[in-house]
């Protein structure tokens, strides 16, 4: 069964330019640094784990800066053949974009302060990753996107309470549990599909929102009747 309201237009061209990383970019010596120097730092102008550069990025392929507080470009991480974890404790923002996507092993994010996200969210193609857990998050600026996650059974964004654009989950075959109980904003379209249970909760935060000037469309085999 699907649930359908009409979605306005976006173009995909669109979404594919917040979503892809910038163009690389030549860093020069005297302003990369080097990983052993983001020891003790506490604000960086972006993280990269990719293959690319980015054009705010001065970290790539380097130790994870556990003592990061605030990232102050774009936190990329993607293609990593054998990354299995991050672990980011103390990361308390995010000044722009956040992309974890296409890393075949990773099986862990450890990003218990994350509070905000000042651009997009997308959480894509990560074959190893079970859960989504982000329990200090409260806003991003745009979309929030979780999709093709192969293995992802949960998604735990407890304290979100807004999001500027697009929110958007699909495509994870055994999810399970979409818990955002305090979601009250969302900007553009909601769209989730999924099993059943998965429909219901997302009934049950379309319920919630007080402001949503998007479409709406919830996809999966049951009747809504058979909803808690």
């Amino acid at each position: 069964m699907t649930l359908a309201v009409p979605i306005p237009p976006r173009t995909l061209a669109t979404r594919a330019a917040w979503a892809s990383p910038a163009p690389a970019q030549k860093t020069t010596e005297s302003t990369a640094r080097r990983p052993e120097d983001h020891r003790g730092l506490h604000d960086h102008r972006g993280i990269s784990y990719g293959r690319e550069r980015h054009a705010r990025n001065q970290h790539t392929d380097g130790p994870q800066p556990s003592c990061t507080r605030t990232i102050g470009g774009s936190f990329t991480v993607e293609l990593k053949a054998t990354l299995k974890s991050v672990d980011l404790p103390v990361l308390t923002r995010v000044k722009n974009g956040f992309t974890v996507r296409h890393n075949p092993v990773l099986s862990s994010l450890n990003l218990p302060a994350l509070a905000t996200v000042s651009n997009f969210l997308i959480i894509t193609n990560n074959d190893a990753l079970a859960s989504v857990n982000l329990p200090a998050l409260t806003s991003v600026a745009d979309d929030v996107e979780v999709r093709d996650n192969a293995a992802l059974t949960s998604i735990g964004l407890p304290v979100l309470a807004s999001a500027g654009g697009d929110f958007t989950v699909g495509d994870n075959n055994v999810l399970e549990i979409l818990d955002a109980p305090a979601l009250t904003k969302v900007a553009g379209n909601f769209e989730v599909a999924g099993s059943a249970p998965l429909a219901c909760q997302a009934r049950a935060i379309v319920q919630g929102l007080a402001e949503h000037d998007g479409g709406t469309q919830i996809s999966d085999s049951a009747d809504a009747a058979a909803c808690p």
